[in-house]
């Protein structure tokens, strides 16, 4: 019971003796009478009128103070819910007992959510990958971070269906919901805004990445276009990646493989935070590690 409705009512009780003194040896006087006390039996009656007239009194002062007060506000009835409702109860764990009802509206709601978002995500990573700014690193950021909460999201609500005995196909997305995103973030606070931060910045470093060198490959002369001849610019991930498909010196190839390697020195430090933070997340969703969580995506035992 809470405080605001807690009601203590102190009773004052009052007990009066009446002492009667009678007459003795040593006091012949009669003893006074009590104050307020009837002394007749006219003051009798004037007693009684009195105490009726009270009660009169007290009884018209509740009529006027129970018709004064307002009347109480019935309690709203409560809306029937929807499919609709139902389903973003499921979607934020507002729910008792699972069912097969409430699995087959959580997969729908989850469908709907993951289309709707994977869509500005797939338009954002394309914007991203041809112009790659500052600007488009903070935008792919800002989805992926809310594509990882989504995704950590569906993967432990989904976990309330293990003991169902599902049909097949939903069972199949189900798990496909625990496993489908193969960079899970955990459940912290932080822990999706750090990740989405690290993997854009590794993917900004790779997309960005360049390595000297200048090939006398003449289907390659379009690179240097403009340059001196002794003139060696780095070249990008397109330019060197042209090179490797379509080059047939087995010593260009080893030169550009090996340089572009060179890039990734940088990237170990943000990489080992992203495999530290995939692997709590998958933890978390009942793998060992990441790769527990990658094997498990086939229609076999992860081990």
């Amino acid at each position: 019971m809470s405080h605001s409705s807690l009601k203590l009512s102190l009773l004052t009780a009052a007990a009066i003796s009446a002492l009667s003194l009678g007459a003795c040896k040593e006091n012949t006087r009669p003893s006074s009478p009590p104050l307020n006390a009837p002394t007749s039996a006219s003051d009798n009656d004037a007693h009684d009128n009195g105490n009726s007239q009270n009660d009169a009194d007290h009884t018209h002062d509740n009529d006027m103070q129970t018709a004064s007060a307002p009347a109480a506000t019935p309690a709203p009835a409560a809306a029937p819910q929807t499919t609709e409702s139902r389903a973003a109860d499921m979607l934020t764990g507002n729910t008792g007992q699972a069912t097969i009802q409430q699995a087959k509206e959580f997969l729908e709601a989850a469908e709907i959510e993951i289309v709707e978002l994977e869509e500005m995500a797939a338009r954002v990573q394309w914007v991203n990958s041809n112009f790659i700014t500052q600007d488009t690193d903070w935008i792919v950021s800002k989805v992926s971070e809310q594509y990882s909460n989504m995704s950590t999201r569906h993967a432990n609500e989904a976990k309330r269906f293990n003991a169902l005995n599902l049909p097949p196909t939903m069972a199949r997305k189900m798990d496909v919901l625990k496993s489908g995103n193969p960079f899970p973030a955990p459940e912290k606070p932080g822990a999706a805004k750090s990740l989405a931060e690290i993997m854009t910045a590794l993917n900004s470093a790779y997309g960005t990445g360049k390595f000297a060198y200048r090939s006398k490959d003449k289907q390659f002369a379009s690179f240097y276009e403009g340059l001196a001849k002794d003139e060696v610019p780095e070249l990008n991930l397109g330019q060197l990646s042209q090179i490797i498909a379509k080059s047939r010196d087995p010593k260009e190839l080893q030169t550009v493989w090996e340089g572009w390697r060179t890039i990734a020195p940088p990237m170990r430090k943000g990489y080992s935070e992203m495999v530290g933070i995939i692997n709590e997340g998958s933890n978390e969703l009942g793998y060992k590690d990441a790769g527990a969580l990658w094997r498990g995506g086939y229609d076999m035992p992860a081990d």
